[in-house]
C-alpha cells in the first residue's frame, strides 16, 4: 500500500464518525476547482461555453503528458528540470523524419529521443547518485543545445499536409467533436493512474519519496527505480514533443522552452502533491493543470495583459505551495 493509502486510513482510524479534515485533504482541491470555475463563470461570459471548454483542453493536453511524468519524479522525492529541452528535441528527432515522409518513424524517433534523454539523467541519478536537480538541469542545457546544433537554430519546414493527414489527426483531428489529443491525454492519465496505484512499482515509487534510506532498507533498488523512473519522465516529453510536430507539421528548436517545465511543476503543486515526495496521485496533478490553464482563459477573456496574467499565476503557485507546506506540518 503506498504512504497516501496508509496516512489515509491513519487518519480514517482516529476521525471517530466524521473526520471533516479527512475528506478535505482527499477531495478539498476538487472542492477549490469547483468554485474557482463558479467564480470564473459568474464573472466572464461565455466561460463556459463547449467551444471554448474544450479549446482549453485542447491546448492544455499537450502538456498534460509532460506533468504526468513530472507527477511520477517528485512523487518519488525528485524533480526534473529538464522537460522544456526534452520536448524541443523529441520535436526535431520527429519532424527530422516526418520531412522525409516518414511519419511514424519519425513518431517513434520523438519518443525514443526523450526517453533515451530520461533514461541517460536516471542512470547518472540512480547509478552515481548525483541529485536530480543538478542532473537534470545539466541535460536541460545539453537536450536544448543539441536541439539547436543540428539545424543550426533553424526550423524544420518542409513536411506536405496533404501527405501527413494521418499524422496530423493525432494532434489536431476530432472524434465525436473532442479533439484526439485530448482523448489520448485521458487515456494515459488513466495508465498513469493505475501504474501509481494498483502496481508494485507505484507503492516502491511512494516508498521511495516517503524516505529513500528507509526504502533501501526494505530492499527497493534504487538504481532501477530512477532508472525507469526518469526513463517515463523522457518518455512523456517525448510524447509532447512528437504532438506538437504532428501539430505544426514542423520542428521548432525552442518548441518547448518555458512553459512545459514551470506548468508540469505548478501542476503538481497547485494540484495538492507534496512538493518533498510520497503523497500525492496524478488526478490532483490534473486538477492543478486545468486551475492554471482554466484561470490564464479566464483571464484572457476579461482582456488581461499577458504580463499581469503571469504574476496571477505566480502568486496562486506560491500560495497553493504555502497551503501545501503549511499541511504537511
Amino acid at each position: 500500500m503506498n504512504s497516501e493509502g496508509s496516512k489515509i486510513q491513519l487518519q480514517q482510524r482516529s476521525a471517530g464518525s466524521v473526520n471533516w479534515g479527512f475528506y478535505w485533504e482527499r477531495y478539498g482541491i476538487f472542492v477549490v476547482f469547483i468554485i474557482i470555475l463558479i467564480l470564473i463563470s459568474i464573472s466572464v461570459p461565455n466561460f463556459l461555453s463547449l467551444n471554448n471548454f474544450l479549446n482549453v483542453l485542447h491546448t492544455m493536453a499537450f502538456v498534460l503528458f509532460v506533468t504526468y511524468g513530472q507527477t511520477l519524479v517528485i512523487l518519488s522525492g525528485g524533480m526534473d528540470l529538464s522537460h522544456g529541452s526534452l520536448v524541443s528535441i523529441s520535436c526535431m528527432a520527429a519532424a527530422a523524419l516526418v520531412a522525409l515522409g516518414h511519419p511514424w518513424l519519425g513518431l517513434l524517433a520523438g519518443l525514443s529521443t526523450g526517453a533515451f534523454c530520461g533514461l541517460i539523467s536516471g542512470t547518472i541519478i540512480g547509478i552515481i547518485r548525483l541529485n536530480p536537480i543538478i542532473t537534470t538541469l545539466g541535460m536541460l542545457y545539453i537536450a536544448g543545445g543539441l536541439a539547436l546544433y543540428f539545424t543550426d537554430g533553424k526550423t524544420i519546414v518542409g513536411i506536405d499536409l496533404e501527405k501527413m493527414q494521418d499524422f496530423h489527426f493525432l494532434a489536431e483531428g476530432e472524434l465525436l467533436h473532442i479533439p484526439f489529443v485530448v482523448i489520448l491525454a485521458f487515456v494515459f492519465f488513466l495508465l498513469t493512474h493505475i501504474l501509481l496505484q494498483h502496481t508494485r512499482f507505484g507503492n516502491h515509487l511512494y516508498a521511495l519519496g516517503g524516505n529513500e534510506a528507509s526504502a533501501e532498507i526494505s530492499g527497493i533498488n534504487f538504481a532501477r527505480m530512477k532508472i525507469i523512473i526518469f526513463t517515463l519522465s523522457g518518455l512523456s516529453c517525448g510524447i509532447a514533443g512528437s504532438l506538437l510536430c504532428a501539430r505544426m507539421l514542423s520542428g521548432e528548436p525552442r518548441v518547448g522552452a518555458g512553459t512545459f517545465l514551470l506548468e508540469s511543476i505548478g501542476a503538481v503543486v497547485v494540484g495538492g502533491n507534496d512538493i518533498f515526495g510520497g503523497t500525492g496521485n496524478v488526478g490532483r496533478t490534473v486538477i492543478g493543470l486545468m486551475i492554471l490553464h482554466f484561470l490564464g482563459n479566464a483571464l484572457n477573456l476579461m482582456g488581461i495583459s499577458t504580463f499581469a496574467q503571469q504574476v496571477v499565476v505566480g502568486v496562486v503557485v506560491l500560495l497553493f505551495c504555502y497551503i501545501g507546506l503549511t499541511r504537511n506540518k
